[in-house]
């Protein structure tokens, strides 16, 4: 039984076949999967080569086989991909140098946007102190995320109204 009320459900995946995946840093817990209507989609980091950064994999066949893009989807490493509960709205996070990026994709988009830069309620960026971040829609009410990060050695949650990109620390 799914913890989410809603469609998408929440899922687990087995990846059996990884020759596909070339490149990948297993020390780092890379792989993301959502459902986006019928496909599988995994965001993955691939150390190396030309482009070293986020890549996405899709599969049609529920993990029997997978396609990834050819061009990588954007800079960083440890990427958090996730689907909002109530929208379908996919989010795709990564960190990069002490500061957090992410994409969008909403319903019905053929692909991500453009990168930003995650702020705060000041217009600050975003920072973290490490790679350790964890991103969760809510469930209960459309729109609404929460991000934990590390910062100062203290860890903090912070929520969001507007598609991830302005974040309030929840006191």
């Amino acid at each position: 039984r799914s913890p989410v009320p809603v469609p998408p459900f929440e899922m687990s995946a087995y990846v059996t076949s990884t020759s596909a995946f070339t490149g990948i840093v297993d020390k780092q817990p890379c792989f993301e999967i959502v459902r986006d209507i019928g496909r599988l989609v995994v965001a993955f980091y691939r150390e190396g080569g030309a482009s070293p950064g986020i890549y996405l994999a899709y599969s049609d066949d529920d993990g029997e086989t997978w396609t990834v893009e050819g061009t990588r989807t954007m800079q960083g490493s440890h990427p958090m991909l996730r689907v909002h509960p109530v929208l379908g709205t996919q989010v795709l996070i990564a960190y990069r140098s002490g500061k957090l990026y992410g994409k969008i994709k909403e319903t019905g988009d053929a692909a991500f946007g453009t990168d930003f830069t995650l702020t705060d309620s000041a217009s600050a960026d975003l920072t973290s102190d490490d790679d350790g971040v964890g991103l969760t829609p809510a469930s209960d009410t459309a729109m609404r995320w929460y991000l934990t990060v590390r910062q100062s050695s203290t860890l903090k949650t912070f929520q969001s109204w507007d598609d991830c990109r302005t974040w309030t620390e929840v006191v």
